[in-house]
């Protein structure tokens, strides 16, 4: 399924879409659990509001990219904060690191 906004018609049921805008009480799109699971939803949930409450942010589903089908990524100002990236039954979370933040990281790594 397109990420483009879906309407009320068959196509609500197809899979996980997070911009169908369907009020429809049919419409599955809006829920993830069929397309990554129980617990990734869980995990990405629990996640997603400590981020959203410890840094005052909110997140924004962008396009996935080559590897991924859909992204939701966390933005302060215009710094990308980090982003979780899903596709079928798989979630990951790409963490952004500032220059400051990367030398401390390379430095405990050493």
């Amino acid at each position: 399924m397109e990420q483009n906004e879906c309407r009320c018609t068959a196509q609500c049921g197809f899979g996980f879409n997070p911009n169908c805008s369907c009020q429809h009480e049919m419409c599955q799109c809006t829920d993830m659990t069929p397309y990554i699971g129980a617990k990734r939803v869980e995990a990405f949930q629990t996640l997603d509001k400590y981020i959203t409450e410890a840094y005052q942010v909110t997140g924004t589903w962008v396009n996935g990219g080559k590897k991924w089908d859909y992204g939701y990524r966390y933005r302060i100002g215009s710094n990308t904060l980090g982003a979780f990236y899903m596709k079928k039954d798989q979630l990951g979370f790409l963490l952004i690191f500032g220059k400051d933040e990367r030398q401390k990281v390379e430095v405990a790594r050493e």
